[in-house]
């Protein structure tokens, strides 16, 4: 397939948001509700999805090149820096859980016992003009330090970096190419339906399809069409 430009993502903008560990992962592009929790502005470096694997060599006598290797760790972490240190939510889970009351007009912040985990589940949602990306994961945990600095001329900012557990994590996307590869691979559809789920398919995407995959491509329309709805809901309110 020839390079295409519309394929070149650039994530202008996203949140991210954390839910108690368990919480069931979103499986549509929807607006999260309770007990997703936006954390608020997140600086211009973004977030960072880091995955690595850990082997190990099997050498042998008789060989200058490894004669075996094996996979001991595939470890994934996600690193951002949060703005708002006056949002509660931040804070908590920069210091891996703890408890905020309020008595007579002044709120307290009580740490964790030590040692305390603080599992959560975590959304990191980007977009790009008329394409969202989700990237979701059941399990992570809070794993460097945090280092806030208190100075007057920037902001106390909350370093985070979470350790992705063992669990499930996967990437929701309404991106056109993403949608077409999918139906192109599901169990057959027509070239009238995947022009109905995706209005920007190419032609070469179309004559790729077989036709017998019409159900998985009418799904692939009405997410479509639910998700345009949501986003035309969330600019009117704006």
């Amino acid at each position: 397939m020839a390079p295409d430009p519309t394929n070149v993502v650039v994530a202008s903008a996203g949140d991210v948001y954390v839910a108690p560990e368990g919480t069931a992962l979103p499986t549509t592009l929807a607006a999260l509700a309770s007990p997703w929790v936006d954390l608020g502005y997140v600086s211009d470096d973004g977030v960072t999805f880091t995955t690595s694997r850990d082997t190990e060599d099997i050498n042998a006598w008789q060989s200058a090149e490894p004669v075996r290797r094996l996979v001991t760790a595939e470890p994934k972490t996600l690193e951002f820096e949060l703005l708002e240190y006056g949002r509660p939510e931040a804070v908590v889970l920069a210091f891996r859980g703890g408890s905020i009351d309020v008595a007579s007009g002044v709120a307290t912040f009580t740490p964790p016992t030590a040692g305390a985990d603080d599992i959560r589940a975590v959304v990191i949602e980007a977009g790009d003009d008329d394409a969202t990306f989700r990237f979701c994961f059941s399990r992570a945990e809070l794993g460097d330090d945090v280092a806030t600095q208190l100075v007057r001329n920037d902001a106390a900012r909350l370093p985070i970096s979470l350790s992705v557990e063992s669990g499930s994590w996967k990437i929701i996307t309404d991106h056109p190419a993403w949608v077409a590869a999918g139906a192109i691979a599901a169990e057959g559809a027509s070239a009238d339906d995947l022009v109905a789920a995706v209005p920007d398919a190419s032609d070469a995407d179309l004559q790729l399809l077989s036709k017998d995959a019409r159900v998985s491509v009418r799904k692939a329309a009405k997410a479509e069409q639910a998700t345009r709805a949501e986003r035309a809901k969330r600019a009117a309110a704006v």
